[in-house]
């Protein structure tokens, strides 16, 4: 989980800024938030008090997609079975939605409807 990190300029903290894959945001004394999306190290600022890495998330694209456009979005999830002859899950179809709720545990999402497995 990301978190704000105090900024002392060390060596790790640097190498940890120029190994982040989603790019940084660091906040200054004056309070201003300032973000690179960039992997390359660019911050010269001398008055940055702490600095957020930002976090991977293998649905942004979608996520930035979605919300520029309205597209909507269908939604999946399993239901556990607990029957006698049935174990395993079997898929919640969700009518697709302009307003997904992105953190439900184990839900899968896609522009496209999803094909009913038997």
């Amino acid at each position: 989980m990301s978190e704000w990190k105090e900024w002392n300029g060390r060596d790790e903290q640097i190498a940890e800024i120029k190994n982040t894959k989603n790019g940084y945001i660091v906040r200054r004394k004056s309070g201003e938030e300032v973000c690179f999306l960039s992997i390359e190290y660019k911050c010269r600022y001398d008055d940055v008090v702490s600095y957020w890495i930002i976090p991977d998330d293998p649905l942004r694209e979608m996520k930035i997609r979605q919300a520029l456009t309205g597209q909507p979005v269908w939604m999946r999830r399993p239901t556990w079975l607990n029957e006698p002859n049935n174990k395993g899950h079997r898929w919640i179809y969700h009518e697709p939605t302009c307003k997904p709720i992105w953190d439900l545990p184990d839900t899968e999402y896609s522009f496209t409807e999803f094909k009913e497995e038997v």
